[in-house]
């Protein structure tokens, strides 16, 4: 019986264990145009993917276990297919794609040479679909939890595009120069934007569709900007001063700034939103900062010039 009992407590200690360690982080190499699957303790390399021309952005997609990589100056967006092994790189032309989204099997990227919002069919990479942004030098992007509304931040223009994709209403909201950053509350509630050229961070009200607060970064320079998948916190990256600022996202009030080091860039969580990477390509580095005590806990060496990266459950 003890024997039984102590054979079943080390499958259960071996299935957590797994279950622990089975957890990848995905980072883009602008330098290496390539996506490199990390270990996100111990920082090894163990896969890497072939993309377009100088990748920016990636984002993955749960529902289909699908990542999707836009590469700024190759004018292709990278399809990998995480269950098949399945790897292709679709080209766009004329676009210039760089923020991108995925959900429920669907994929969108920004255009920014034409200032649109182009809709991609998942499988082969054609354009289904494309909508104004009423922006210019439309960057990133962001994807509302039931895929009806795009959310496009518009540096050169200052200002969030709300794009109704039922509808296909466009409406634009003026922020600050230089609106970069972007992304949506897990309840949807609320579109935070980083200006770069102000250092502030602008609060939209989804459902009013107007700017209801403006805070300051702390630091010069905010480029990226996420919220901890439990909603609690927005995590800033000040790229010139160095820095990133947390922000309590209920009291809007600074909970911490941690020092990175130059040029802190892309930002991701863990599911359970225990920790935050950061990604710094001055210093081909992963940051890896444990989310309760805000320190830094390990620099992992990353591949060249590291930028967007998706933190995947397996």
């Amino acid at each position: 019986m003890i024997r039984k009992l102590l054979a079943a407590m080390f499958f259960v200690l071996a299935a957590v264990c797994t279950s622990a360690s089975a957890q990848s982080l995905l980072v883009v190499s602008r330098a290496n145009d390539e996506l490199v699957m990390m270990d996100p303790e111990t920082g090894n390399v163990t896969a890497r993917y072939a993309t377009g021309s100088f990748p920016h952005e990636v984002a993955y997609d749960e529902s289909t276990a699908r990542v999707f990589a836009a590469a700024y100056a190759g004018d292709a967006v990278t399809m990998l297919d995480l269950k098949t092994g399945r790897l292709e790189t679709w080209s766009i032309s004329g676009s210039s794609p760089h923020g991108v989204a995925a959900r429920a099997g669907r994929i969108w990227v920004t255009s920014e040479e034409t200032s649109e919002i182009l809709e991609l069919d998942p499988d082969t990479g054609v354009v289904i679909d494309r909508w104004d942004t009423g922006g210019w030098r439309s960057h990133m992007l962001a994807v509302s939890w039931n895929s009806d509304h795009l959310y496009v931040a518009n540096i050169d223009s200052g200002s969030v595009s709300f794009i109704n994709t039922r509808t296909d209403e466009t409406n634009v909201v003026t922020t600050g120069a230089g609106a970069e950053g972007i992304d949506i509350s897990p309840d949807g509630a609320e579109v935070w934007v980083s200006n770069r050229s102000e250092n502030t961070v602008s609060i939209i009200d989804t459902a009013l569709g107007n700017v209801t607060h403006e805070l300051d970064t702390d630091g010069e320079f905010p480029v990226k900007l996420r919220f901890r998948p439990d909603g609690e916190e927005v995590w800033i990256a000040n790229n010139s001063s160095g820095t990133l600022i947390v922000i309590d996202a209920e009291t809007r009030e600074t909970r911490a700034i941690i020092e990175t080091g130059p040029r802190p860039l892309g930002l991701a969580f863990s599911a359970d939103s225990k920790w935050a990477y950061c990604s710094m390509p001055s210093s081909n580095e992963v940051l890896v900062i444990d989310t309760a005590t805000y320190r830094i806990m390990r620099r992992l060496s990353a591949p060249l010039s590291p930028d967007g990266m998706v933190w995947l459950p397996f």
